[in-house]
């Protein structure tokens, strides 16, 4: 599972407004990402090293989905939140690592994704470990793009 916030120190303690008080435990909040990355078709391509170069997967999250509920009544649409995650899951499980992100940049949200639409999702490997310039494409349209930098949580300091 990927986890969104990592470990900050004491002095470091804030509010986080969209998912409620801050915690010194990690919080998973996508509880529901199992039943919504059914990627038996993500392609990898390692040929330039230990982190592949660009990962691809194709996935549609269902109608029935707990994403879409009260988000929002009569027109449901993907919050930006699950297609982060939905981007940061596709890499964790491409490495076989346990990732959390701990950098996003330059996230763009371009268009809504409703429910079982086809999404495309592709993140190429930046220079820094770790580093994924990605982008989400739903048919003909980007929906979604940035950057996100993952690491690798240890049993120490995560407990997810």
């Amino acid at each position: 599972m990927v986890n969104f916030f990592r470990r900050h120190t004491s002095d470091q303690k804030r509010k986080v407004e969209s998912f409620g008080e801050y915690s010194e435990k990690p919080r998973t909040l996508f509880k529901h990402t199992s039943h919504l990355l059914a990627m038996d078709n993500t392609a990898a391509d390692f040929s330039a090293g230990p982190q592949p170069a660009v990962i691809t997967t194709e996935i549609a999250v269902p109608a029935d989905s707990q994403w879409f509920s009260g988000h929002f009544p009569g027109n449901p649409i993907l919050p930006g939140v699950a297609q982060l995650e939905m981007v940061a899951a596709v890499i964790a499980r491409s490495l076989g690592k346990n990732l959390y992100v701990t950098r996003l940049g330059r996230v763009k949200f371009k268009s809504f994704v409703h429910p079982d639409e086809l999404l495309r999702i592709e993140a190429r490997a930046g220079a820094e470990a770790g580093a994924f310039a990605f982008s989400i494409h739903a048919s003909d349209r980007e929906v979604c793009s940035g950057t996100m930098i993952l690491s690798e949580k240890s049993a120490k300091t995560h407990d997810n």
